[in-house]
């Protein structure tokens, strides 16, 4: 389960049910499809989001930052409700 690494270098969890990883910056649409997908279940909980941040370009920017060790930018939130 632990010390496995993905393709990239990234740890992850791996259990029968569960593979766990980070994605990395040419994987930006699976992240995108979640944010979609999610996107009206998810609003009672998140910040108020303007849609920069539902595009593929903000998700590959944002697991590039990510991937190089870098705090992702919030950019793309307008505020709490």
């Amino acid at each position: 389960m632990f010390g496995r690494r993905s393709k990239f270098g990234y740890p992850e969890l791996v259990t029968p049910r569960l593979r766990l990883r980070l994605l990395a910056p040419d994987q930006a649409e699976l992240m995108l499809a979640f944010r979609q997908n999610n996107r009206v279940f998810l609003k009672p909980w998140e910040p108020l989001r303007t849609e920069v941040y539902y595009s593929k370009p903000y998700w590959e920017s944002q697991l590039l930052l990510l991937m190089h060790g870098t705090q992702p930018s919030l950019h793309a939130t307008k505020s709490f409700r």
